[in-house]
């Protein structure tokens, strides 16, 4: 039996990726979109992002986060916070550079680049330390 293979014969590696919204108060998922595994979540995302209201806030889960993610969010004019890594060796080098700082609280300017223009787009983050 293959080491990827579970005892009923179901497959231990993810075969889809599943990105949902879910109302924080209700329970209730909001938006869901289901893609092939080879994609990424920032992907599918990308894909359900056009479905929140404007007046809504998105709570992004730590993984799910970083310039592609925070781009899609400033063009679609929606607003986000992410609970970004702080420990480890692919924290952002702004991230690393204001917990050093020791301040509660920044706004950092970032730049992105946008796949399809090719335009680099500023953007600003608030970074707040708790």
């Amino acid at each position: 039996m293959s080491q990827h293979k579970l005892r009923r014969g179901f497959h231990a590696l993810p075969l889809s990726l599943c990105v949902s919204a879910i109302n924080v108060f209700t329970g209730q998922p909001t938006a869901a979109i289901v893609g092939d595994y080879k994609l990424s979540e920032w992907q599918l995302l990308k894909q359900i992002i056009s479905k929140f209201d404007k007046r809504e806030l998105s709570l992004l889960d730590r993984g799910l986060g970083g310039l592609g993610v925070y781009l899609e969010y400033h063009l679609s004019g929606q607003f986000f916070i992410h609970r970004a890594k702080t420990t480890g060796d692919r924290v952002a080098i702004y991230i690393q550079d204001f917990l050093t700082s020791k301040k509660k609280q920044k706004v950092q300017k970032i730049t992105a680049r946008d796949e399809e223009s090719g335009d680099d787009i500023q953007m600003e983050l608030r970074l707040i330390f708790c």
